[in-house]
């Protein structure tokens, strides 16, 4: 069924018009979306290591490359609140993955004062007497109030014996270090300095377990 509208005057409909457009233009216009925050690629940077003194070794070390859990095999910082969930920063990450920062960490700050005759990576296809290899198991910001932090490091380290074909010992590290800022890159900073400490003690580890 059909409903007849009843004919207007042209210039009714014109004052109609007019009204309609008048109030879309006194209505609020939507608000322009805000300008994206760029993301912040972060490194670890590790102080000065303190000098250990160590005999030296007519051996050769072969540095295979970090490897990490699966969870840190990308460039997500993570952080959490005083809790089991792990959340992850929006506008903060790492340059690289974390286990390559800190595998370029080790062959810049710590490979050039281990007493061995050198250290080799495996692609270079040196003969070598032992292999270190280091698993990153853990690297997250813990948030325990609302301006301190403590960043988590956590590293599994084992050496073999090449010649032998067998394990001589392995070790885990771990570190709890105060972040100086309750932010991403405080957290950062914490992490170079807990790889810092893990540094040192790999330093001693390897003196004790490799004579």
């Amino acid at each position: 069924m059909m409903i007849s509208m009843p004919c207007l005057p042209h210039r009714m409909i014109l004052v109609i018009v007019g009204i309609a457009l008048l109030s879309t233009a006194c209505s609020p216009l939507p608000s322009l979306p805000a300008q994206p925050q760029a993301m912040t690629l972060l490194t670890i940077d590790v102080p000065a290591l303190l000098p250990v003194q160590m005999p030296s070794k007519e051996s050769v070390l072969q540095f295979n490359h970090v490897e990490a859990v699966a969870a840190l095999r990308n460039t997500h910082m993570l952080y959490r609140r005083r809790g089991p969930v792990m959340n992850r920063y929006a506008y903060h990450r790492w340059l690289v993955m974390p286990a390559e920062l800190i595998d370029q960490a080790f062959m810049q700050s710590l490979a050039p004062q281990l007493p061995y005759t050198t250290v080799v990576r495996p692609e270079q296809g040196l003969v070598a007497d032992y292999a270190l290899s280091l698993v990153l198991l853990k690297l997250e910001q813990e948030f325990v109030s609302g301006d301190r932090s403590l960043e988590h490091l956590e590293m599994q380290a084992q050496l073999m014996d090449l010649d032998r074909h067998r394990v001589i010992a392995s070790h885990l590290f771990s570190y709890r270090e105060v972040a100086p800022k309750a932010t991403a890159v405080g957290g950062a900073m914490a992490a170079g300095i807990a790889l810092g400490h893990l540094f040192n003690d790999l330093q001693i580890w390897l003196s004790e377990v490799d004579h």
